[in-house]
């Protein structure tokens, strides 16, 4: 019975992650820095981008085997690929540090970006975010409001751990009900064990009860709480009572407390389910034989691609939960749109033009386009759009015209792919080619006009040159000028200096000769006698004791 049903089931019921997308790095450590609060990292290798460095905020505390501990395997993995770092802060279920501890990871912008979830941290992410608006976040397992602008910044999903619950409780109605299995009894009971009572927990009850009653309203569920997610001897109590009230099965939903009740069925002969973790693989490896009783384990999927298969044959997948699309391994043509471009010599030309390409890497062709080949479409039209302007602006026309031949195909697709790393969408440009390049007649007068433009910017930029080196020359002629007048200045006063030097030198000499002290008299008395008489002033007025008085008198030149 339990090989059968496992068979059906594929061992493992594997849920689907609904993301909301919203997107939006500060922190510091927190000062509760307890050894069961240390923040703990890893990460080596680089791929070439830019690691990132990743904070968790558990809820709990790790090792619980809770969603956290799924969390935190994936960000291990991350990191592994890609040598981001990954740190860690336990919470141990102390909701009071939420709003303390969440601003300090923020504050000093340490980190690139936050991961936590739980029912209760919404709210105080919202408070924090509203605080540091350039934090980023991801939330699991819940969701914000992003009608609010604080939750630019916060990226959420949660799983689909209603349909998850849903199987799991088809499977145990099954069970139930095949009275072949000695480990079966004639009632028609079935249990579940919960951690904490809330939100998310309940959701698995009301998903477990709903398949429950799909496969036959008539099973009994019966259900209680842990109280936490650590305590299995009091799940080992629960289950113990549900077993002894005829339950068949027990969906183990307590985390780490959930292996108390695989310990319970073991004990008591019946069967178990085990939430978030493989059970059986972990009681397998530490040699218990209470493996053997574990039937199933309910296990979170993040939608990632399983595997590629790329070869014809018969291949399996597990139903109701996994998909699989269809991607085409053929050449595929992209017809673009025909465009207006430019030469380097002006003229304006219609490029008719389509590409030959391919997927060869489905799983980045899935990781990075969502499998859209239409989207690949489009970024290959802006990538092909582009390199053919930019092209055909390097080229005269009569190049454009010779190259048709298979040149200038030649050379867009090699731009292309300098410039364009389709490999990391998992596509490859294979060919490009134009199927038609001609001059439309209606856009000359356009080209023309430009062009005309162009060269008035041209002989205005010659003509500011020109402007410019005239004034330079005038202010440097106008410099030399006043330098020159500047310097005559100079040797005139110095010359005008001399001058009057001499002058008084002479007049000292002069001065010191009683002979000649008494001629420059005379003579300065004759000029300004001459000067006096100048028009029709002929009367001189002069001192008695002046040198012409003396001549007119007859004094002068006799002895005093």
């Amino acid at each position: 019975m339990k090989k059968l049903v496992a068979l059906i089931l594929a061992l493992t019921m594997i849920v689907g992650l609904c993301a909301c997308a919203k997107t939006g790095g500060d922190a510091t450590k927190p000062t509760d820095t307890k050894s069961n609060t240390d923040t703990k990292s890893t990460g080596e290798k680089t791929d070439g981008k830019k690691p990132l460095n990743i904070m968790m905020y558990v809820i709990q505390s790790l090792g619980t085997l809770s969603c956290e501990d799924l969390i935190y395997a994936e960000l291990t993995k991350f990191c592994e690929e890609t040598g981001s770092t990954l740190n860690y802060y336990e919470c141990n279920s102390d909701e009071t540090k939420h709003d303390t501890t969440l601003p300090e990871l923020c504050a000093g912008g340490e980190y690139d970006v936050i991961v936590t979830g739980y029912y209760s941290i919404p709210e105080p992410v919202q408070r924090a975010a509203e605080m540091y608006p350039d934090q980023k976040w991801i939330l699991f397992d819940c969701s914000v409001d992003y009608s609010l602008p604080q939750c630019k910044n916060i990226a959420s999903f949660t799983a689909d751990q209603n349909t998850l619950a849903f199987m799991a409780g088809a499977l145990a109605a099954l069970m139930t009900t095949e009275t072949s299995d000695p480990h079966i009894n004639a009632d028609k009971v079935v249990g579940w064990v919960g951690g904490g009572e809330n939100t998310a927990v309940n959701d698995f009850l009301v998903g477990y009860i709903d398949g429950v009653n799909y496969v036959d309203p008539s099973i009994e569920v019966l259900y209680s709480y842990v109280g936490d997610w650590t305590n299995s001897a009091k799940a080992t109590e629960l289950a113990n009572a549900q077993y002894d009230m005829g339950a068949d099965v027990i969906f183990a939903v307590a985390g780490g407390a959930g292996f108390g009740a695989c310990e319970s069925a073991a004990a008591t002969g019946h069967y178990a389910f085990g939430v978030d973790t493989d059970f059986a693989g972990q009681l397998e490896q530490s040699g218990s034989a209470t493996a053997d009783y574990v039937v199933s384990s309910a296990i979170k999927q993040f939608g990632k691609v399983v595997r590629v298969i790329d070869q014809p044959g018969l291949s399996l997948k597990t139903p109701f939960v996994q998909s699989t699309s269809t991607l085409p391994k053929t050449e595929m043509l992209y017809d673009l749109a025909a465009s207006d471009v430019i030469t380097s010599d002006k003229k304006s030309m219609v490029a008719d033009s389509f590409v030959l390409w391919r997927i060869v890497d489905p799983l980045k062709f899935i990781q990075t386009l969502s499998g859209s080949v239409s989207g690949a479409e489009a970024r290959l039209d802006q990538a092909v759009y582009n390199s053919l302007k930019t092209v055909i602006s390097s080229m005269k026309q009569e190049d454009v015209i010779s190259g048709r031949d298979g040149e200038l195909a030649a050379r867009i697709t090699e731009h292309v792919n300098d410039t364009t790393e389709f490999r990391d969408y998992g596509i490859e440009v294979l060919a490009i080619e134009t199927k038609r390049i001609d001059l439309p007649d209606e856009n000359k007068a356009a080209v023309y006009e430009r062009m005309i433009s162009e060269r008035g910017n041209i002989a205005a930029s010659y003509e500011a040159q020109g402007n410019a080196e005239a004034k330079r020359i005038r202010n440097e002629a106008d410099k030399t000028v006043d330098i020159t007048i500047s310097e005559a200045n100079s040797q005139s006063e110095k010359l005008k200096a001399a001058g009057e030097a001499e002058y008084m030198r002479i007049l000292s000499e002069v001065y010191d000769t009683p002979e000649e002290a008494d001629f420059y008299e005379f003579m300065r008395a004759l000029d300004m006698a001459q000067k006096a008489l100048v028009g029709g002033n002929k009367t001189l007025v002069v001192s008695s004791d002046s040198p012409i008085a003396k001549i007119f008198s007859g004094q002068w030149g006799q002895a005093e």
